[in-house]
């Protein structure tokens, strides 16, 4: 029969996971809407039926400047794109769930030496404390901040 396995390295992942990708998705999203709203305006565009009334010659042009407008937005928009480090998830997922002290980055730490029974003791409690306190853990929803970065 098998030992019942440790929750918490399961439930540390999951909210590492779902913290990286509420990170990307705050960084994504301000650079993805010129994107979306050049494709907004080719559509409404193209279903309201305005490339029917132009010529061969200035429809093909127009579609060339949209393409180019899409390619200079995202360009533009995803340039510096980075996906989020664990680190970086680890300290939303301190930070959302109102721990101090670092707590994660305690859990994947090592005691300096191995040779004082009372400090291993110490460090255990301290270990103990910290996994204890990732079982609250809590992601938060993802605040991309666009009202804040548009200036109109």
């Amino acid at each position: 029969m098998q030992a019942p396995r440790d929750p918490l390295p399961r439930r540390l992942a999951r909210g590492r996971r779902l913290a990286r990708w509420a990170l990307a998705w705050e960084e994504a999203w301000p650079r993805l809407w010129p994107i979306l709203g050049v494709v907004g305006l080719f559509l409404v565009a193209a279903l309201s039926g305005l490339f029917l009334y132009l010529p061969g010659w200035l429809h093909l042009l127009v579609l060339v400047g949209f393409a180019l407008a899409l390619g200079w937005a995202a360009w533009r928009g995803l340039r510096g794109f980075v996906v989020p480090l664990t680190t970086a998830a680890d300290r939303r997922l301190e930070r959302e769930s109102g721990l101090s002290h670092r707590p994660l980055s305690t859990l994947s730490d090592r005691p300096a030496t191995d040779s004082d029974p009372m400090a291993l003791a110490l460090w255990q409690a301290h270990r103990a404390r910290a996994a204890a306190a990732v079982e609250q853990l809590k992601v938060g929803l993802p605040r991309p901040g666009l009202p804040a970065r548009d200036r109109r």
